[in-house]
């Protein structure tokens, strides 16, 4: 079975588990603590849809959308 790029690159990294166990640990705790008005708060209870596409798919758009516009800017 073949491997996206970013697979790939991760694999390469296998420093990382330990800082992402530490720090899912860490926010775990944090959203324990917070309480049903947190978990509610990131699971996007309050606009009626998740909030992972808000965090993680919109800064990604828009960072290629400005390497692609750039480039454009760059051709002509």
């Amino acid at each position: 079975m073949s491997s996206t790029l970013s697979q790939r690159i991760v694999e390469r990294l296998p420093w990382l588990d330990g800082i992402v166990e530490k720090l899912q640990l860490k926010v775990h705790d944090a959203v324990g603590k917070g309480g049903t008005g947190v978990r509610n708060a990131l699971d996007g209870v309050w606009m009626e849809v998740p909030l992972h596409p808000v965090l993680s798919d919109v800064p990604v758009d828009s960072w290629t959308a400005t390497m692609a516009l750039n480039v454009q800017k760059k051709v002509r």
